[in-house]
């Protein structure tokens, strides 16, 4: 993450009804059940569907979604039956009919965001504010679908819920935010090059180290014993953890080095610098072996998809960019508005976060960030 301050915003990706998605919708053939009244605790989503509002690729004539949602279930569980329903995938040969939702709740702007490994409907943000927040992603879908729902069931009741599940408040701004592959910790880089390590399960900080240079973007490898460091001058710091004893100092740009991507498979890790350049590299042999230039300004962000087939990142273009991780080919684009921050793709499906310092109307700090990837209605 680049210490200076940038005004991100994002808008969703372009529509183009020529391309049909993939594992847009997916629906249950069977009778209608009767709906459920309200306050017995649970929800059944039952109605014929319209054919006008099926996707163009979905070519049988009558469908019947048919499915009962415990409200006193495990998030994770509720968010299945969501993603059935709305979830929609990165079509590599063009643009998706894809929609972005937005949560709000920080008093300044998004610096970082990072999914959850082990629970893929959580998300974690680190902010201006001093503070880390983590939301559920599930109630966010379930709030941001229900006028959706409405149109295609007579009777459907949504749960309602506080969409940022915990907070803590720590000692800076913080700028960086990554989690250990195990899901167990939880590292958040300020502006004071201070690192600071989180226990997840109790959400609070246990270890604090300040370094005397530069600290930019922070990372784990898969297996959680190396812990990276980009910082300035073009290097990057390889610790072992969690001693954060030094290993290893690659020279990897010409300028600083602002950001780093872990591939969720373990063989190579991606260096994003302020030359405008993505540089990919063997994890085993802590090599360079391909190099990506589709941007023109300091590279902010990095994150490979849960594939590794797919990398993304993005700078003050106006755009983000995803290429193929083997073939270093462009493959997709999102526009946007202005500069982003963090990009961090979903340890599970082709979902992308995005954040930065998305404005209002009265040009103040909304603190939000966008979601891509969910089959627009």
């Amino acid at each position: 993450m680049v210490k200076s301050p940038s005004k991100p915003s994002v808008s969703s990706l372009p529509r183009d009804d020529s391309v049909p998605m993939r594992n847009a919708l997916h629906f249950v053939p069977g009778p209608i059940p009767v709906p459920t009244p309200p306050g017995s605790g649970s929800v059944t989503l039952a109605r014929k569907t319209h054919k006008s509002i099926l996707p163009t690729n979905i070519s049988l004539q009558m469908y019947y979604i048919s499915c009962k949602v415990s409200l006193k279930a495990p998030s994770s569980q509720r968010f299945r039956l969501i993603k059935l329903l709305v979830f929609g995938s990165l079509n590599p040969h063009g643009h998706g009919k894809e929609k972005s939702i937005e949560l709000k709740g920080h008093s300044d702007s998004v610096d970082q965001l990072c999914w959850d490994p082990k629970h893929d409907e959580l998300i974690a943000t680190a902010s201006g504010d001093k503070t880390v927040r983590l939301w559920d992603a599930c109630r966010c879908v379930l709030d941001e679908c229900s006028n959706y729902f409405a149109m295609l069931f007579d009777t459907i009741f949504i749960h309602k819920g506080g969409k940022c599940s915990q907070q803590t408040e720590l000692s800076g701004e913080n700028i960086n935010i990554t989690y250990k592959p195990n899901g167990t910790h939880i590292a958040v880089g300020n502006r004071d090059d201070e690192i600071t390590i989180m226990d997840v399960s109790k959400f609070k900080a246990i270890h604090k180290r300040m370094f005397n240079y530069e600290v930019n973007e922070i990372a784990w490898n898969t297996t959680g014993d190396l812990f990276f460091l980009t910082i300035g001058y073009g290097i990057v710091e390889v610790l072992s953890y969690p001693s954060l004893r030094p290993l290893h100092t690659l020279m990897a740009h010409t300028a600083g080095c602002y950001c780093i991507g872990m591939d969720p498979l373990g063989r190579y890790f991606a260096v994003g610098s302020a030359d405008s350049l993505v540089s990919l590299w063997d994890l085993s042999e802590m090599l360079c072996v391909r190099i990506f230039t589709k941007l023109e300004w300091p590279v902010r962000t990095i994150s490979f998809n849960h594939t590794r087939e797919y990398i993304a990142f993005a700078s003050e273009d106006m755009f983000i960019d995803i290429s193929n991780v083997q073939t270093g080919r462009s493959i997709h684009q999102i526009n946007c508005r202005a500069a982003n921050n963090s990009v961090e793709w979903n340890p599970k499906y082709n979902l992308l976060a995005c954040a930065g310092d998305d404005k209002n109307k009265y040009q103040a700090d909304e603190g939000v960030f966008h979601i891509f990837g969910f089959q627009s209605a």
